[in-house]
């Protein structure tokens, strides 16, 4: 189990602060996906719902480019959905990354969530803008386990974001796609930041890859 100090990775992902420029790459290198996953399925078991890591292979159907991860969700009250999911820790350190505002009030929140979706989405073609996010909305090879079942999209960011400026992590959204009708967006950032509200600092997580790596840079670098 690894514990994840909340409070410092707001201030390195979101603020930027001070001695945290040039090590972002490498973080997400380390532990970036594996922070995803585990705040979603945080955030999943606070639903009452189940999360299950099908695989960390995610291919497209005739090669090409790959995604994160298949992912089983077993809801509480409806149907368990499967979802082609791809990651993506851009934040105040990323190109066209921005920095929280200086005053962190309701208000700035707000506007700053609606912007940095904005930053990812066109509203009006209702497409992600960017190739390597937009990639979720391609057909992905199903897992022999999962070919007859009803497939989603998903894309987990860090940045705070949300379509209507809520702080609420989950939400979906329509989508031009011959493949989707919606895609389903979480931010990473907002529960962290909900938790933080709540008087959660400290969160004990299961990370099983990087928890490997922490190791072995324990052995190479003492």
């Amino acid at each position: 189990m690894i514990t994840l100090n909340l409070q410092e990775l707001i201030n390195f992902y979101d603020r930027k602060v001070e001695g945290s420029q040039g090590h972002a790459t490498a973080l997400n290198a380390l532990l970036g996906e594996d922070i995803a996953l585990a705040a979603f399925r945080h955030y999943l078991n606070g639903c009452g719902a189940e999360l299950n890591v099908l695989s960390r292979t995610c291919t497209r159907v005739g090669g090409g480019a790959r995604l994160d991860a298949w992912l089983e969700v077993k809801w509480c009250d409806s149907e368990p959905e499967i979802f082609q999911t791809e990651i993506k820790n851009w934040s105040s350190h990323s190109y066209r990354g921005r920095r929280t505002p200086k005053v962190e009030t309701e208000v700035s929140m707000k506007q700053h969530r609606i912007n940095r979706w904005l930053n990812q989405f066109d509203v009006d073609e209702r497409v992600l803008k960017d190739k390597d996010a937009k990639k979720v909305l391609y057909p992905m090879q199903p897992l022999p386990s999962i070919t007859t079942r009803k497939i989603a999209a998903l894309i987990i960011f860090w940045d705070p974001m949300h379509k209507d400026g809520s702080s609420e992590p989950f939400f979906r959204t329509n989508v031009a796609s011959e493949h989707f009708e919606q895609l389903s967006v979480f931010s990473i950032s907002n529960h962290f930041r909900n938790l933080i509200e709540q008087g959660t600092n400290m969160l004990e997580v299961k990370m099983d890859d990087a928890e490997a790596r922490l190791k072995w840079l324990g052995k190479i670098a003492m």
